[in-house]
């Protein structure tokens, strides 16, 4: 579906700057059950590193973040700017590779159809361009995670959602689970 991930390919390539030149250096809870980087909650004060990397983030005067990946090398932390959706992508990685998956679910509504919670603009671009069109909102247009989903592309949203780190189940509590 893609190539490598692009920490796997890209680090030696990048602009790094030491941690220690930025204030209040803070890191991405992998162990965190929410989805999304905007939330404060999802921030910690140590890193919990994965392959001696780790997401990290900066807030500047304004409110405004610095979003990074960052590194070890010879006992110092080094930072590289990305963008939101590199670390959306990266958070969903770090949280798979620590044992905590972020999975979406989905249940049966009849044979054909099937209610699915997905991640609509959490995923890569291009990735998230075909889940928007594969499912119809459930309450409205703007339904960026509820969404109706024809039965048959279950597989290709479960691969979509590979890609980008994510498991897909039916749920347990489905009531159809079993016919």
């Amino acid at each position: 579906m893609r190539p490598a991930s692009w920490w796997i390919e890209d680090l030696k390539y990048l602009d790094w700057e030491n941690a220690s030149d930025f204030d209040d250096v803070r890191f991405a809870d992998a162990r965190t059950a929410r989805w999304n980087i905007n939330r404060s909650d999802v921030w910690i004060e140590e890193p919990l590193w994965v392959s001696d990397i780790a997401l990290a983030r900066v807030d500047c005067n304004g409110g405004d973040s610095i979003i990074f990946v960052a590194t070890k090398a010879k006992g110092r932390v080094r930072l590289s700017k990305i963008t939101w959706i590199q670390a959306q992508e990266l958070l969903f990685y770090l949280r798979r590779e620590y044992g905590n998956g972020a999975i979406s679910r989905y249940v049966m509504l009849d044979e054909s159809h099937a209610r699915a919670i997905l991640p609509v603009g959490f995923i890569p671009g291009h990735l998230n361009r075909v889940l928007d069109a594969i499912g119809w909102p459930v309450e409205n247009a703007e339904d960026r995670f509820n969404r109706i989903v024809r039965a048959e592309a279950l597989p290709l949203v479960e691969e979509l959602l590979a890609a980008s780190y994510i498991g897909f189940e039916r749920a347990s509590n489905d009531r159809r689970e079993g016919r």
